[in-house]
């Protein structure tokens, strides 16, 4: 600096032990950028002073003042990054710096020459040191050797925040250098210092300032799902200028509105396809990847697999179908709690044995969930069994279940109900005959003729005997059908 040093180092020096203990209390409200511009504006003679917005005395990217604003910033927050190792060192580097200043009582002279107080110059070689800038640091030292006598050990002072002050420091973190982050905000100052405190505030995220490109940073991504439901497809964009404007797409077709998202709120088949956003600044245009939805129906079973009876040897296929769903559909046949079968809605059974009885059902899954089918038994018949009872697939529902069609008569059973009547006619049982229906020229009723009676000539006998020959007719049939059984 084109500073007078050896006036402004006599008169400076000589105030530091009167502002040291009230400066020493308030280290958190340090002021230490005040300071620096103070002492920048109001030190120089034979010429204007440097801009202290532009001054980078250390060329190492980020100006002197942005420093020192970011020194008095990690000081006040305590949130910030290593505010207390930040802290720390400050405070040490000052209690050193009063130790080894020898000016004395001159220092009360300073204020009537220079518009800045002790104080100030406190705030500001402190922080100088505990910025541990290696070219401002052996500048500091190599004036107060030259021009006050006044010995500076660097060993002596808290220069540990070398690896997260300066320029090519990274404070935050996040992969990139304070000058970096100093560069993506074009030199603003508050915003450089919210950058070096946060890792979310980086060259990547951060706004184009200046020779700004559009780009994409969020595409629009693929979605397969179901009917009925939501969905928003979205577009994020950076470093515009002027105004931004977005057109969406369907396959050729514009599709939605003048917004970075694409908004379903329920939906259909019909919604299936591929999508595309085009995003339009004051001069560039940009489009987003493809994105490919696949909307489909919810899966539903139209065909469960039906019980069924089969003989060893035979073959028998249970059969499942399904409307719907998000393909590939995968199919996992089971038998009691096993695996059985392949990836088909068909499971074949050949050459069936008495271990492929018990039940079977159906898992279906496609990209998004999966339905299982109903229980369907299945009975291995014994050789001979069923044969005559018309069972069809289907029938049984239960195992052991006896069919009704086909049913077999009981030995001793009578399968029509009636009576034998008079001259081997059949009524139903209790039917009345018409009066006097079946009377013989007796006047005897059918049925009850004297059959051998001496009284009665031979044709009368004869008259009886096709009645008695019908009845044991009648008679010996019904012993024979009732023996057959």
């Amino acid at each position: 600096m084109n500073i007078n040093r050896h006036v402004f180092l006599l008169l400076l020096f000589a105030c530091l032990p009167i502002f040291l203990v009230s400066f020493s209390a308030n280290a958190l409200e340090a002021g230490i950028e005040d300071a620096y511009v103070k002492i920048i504006v109001n030190s120089f003679d034979g010429g204007p002073p440097p801009d202290p917005n532009t001054l980078d005395g250390n060329a190492d990217g980020v100006v002197d003042r942005a420093q020192y604003r970011l020194l008095d910033a990690l000081l006040r927050d305590e949130s910030a990054p290593h505010h207390a190792e930040v802290l720390a060192a400050y405070q040490a580097n000052l209690a050193r710096f009063v130790q080894d200043n020898t000016l004395g009582i001159r220092c009360v002279f300073m204020e009537a020459l220079y518009h800045f107080t002790c104080d100030d110059f406190n705030k500001h070689t402190a922080g100088t040191f505990t910025l541990a800038e290696p070219n401002a640091v052996q500048t500091v030292i190599s004036e107060f050797s030259d021009s006050a006598g006044v010995t500076l050990n660097p060993a002596n002072y808290k220069l540990s925040l070398a690896g997260l002050l300066p320029g090519n420091a990274d404070l935050d973190g996040d992969g990139y250098t304070n000058a970096q982050e100093f560069a993506a905000v074009c030199g603003n100052m508050d915003a450089y210092v919210a950058a070096v405190k946060d890792p979310a505030l980086n060259p990547e995220t951060l706004p184009c300032c200046a020779n700004c490109v559009l780009h994409i940073t969020a595409e629009p991504q693929d979605f397969q799902g179901y009917t009925g439901g939501p969905l928003t497809l979205s577009v994020t964009v950076r470093d515009w200028e002027g105004a931004v404007h977005y057109q969406w797409r369907k396959g050729e077709n514009p599709v939605g509105t003048d917004a970075p998202v694409l908004v379903f709120n329920s939906l259909r088949v019909s919604d299936s396809g591929l999508y595309q956003c085009t995003v339009t600044d004051a001069s560039e245009t940009v489009t987003t990847r493809t994105a490919q939805l696949t909307v489909a129906e919810p899966m539903a079973i139209v065909r469960q697999p039906l019980a069924a009876k089969r003989h060893a040897g035979e073959t028998h296929t249970f059969l499942v179908a399904v409307t719907g769903g998000l393909p590939p559909l995968h199919y996992q046949w089971i038998k009691d709690d096993n695996h059985v079968g392949g990836d088909s809605p068909e499971l074949v059974l050949t050459e069936i044995v008495d271990g492929d009885a018990g039940s079977y059902w159906c898992v279906i899954t496609d990209l998004r969930g999966q339905i299982v089918s109903e229980k369907a038994g299945f009975v291995v018949l014994a050789p001979g069994e069923g044969e005559d009872t018309g069972v069809v697939e289907g029938e049984l529902g239960v195992e052991g279940e006896t069919p009704v069609e086909g049913e077999v008569v009981h030995e001793g059973e009578v399968p029509v109900e009636g009576e034998i009547a008079v001259e081997g006619e059949l009524h139903v049982e209790g039917e009345a005959l018409p009066e006097g229906e079946g009377e013989g020229e007796s006047g005897t009723k059918a049925g009850e003729g004297c059959f051998g009676c001496t009284d009665n000539n031979d044709a009368d006998w004869f008259d009886t005997l096709p009645i008695v020959s019908g009845a044991g007719f009648v008679f010996f049939l019904l012993g024979w059908r009732s023996g057959t059984r």
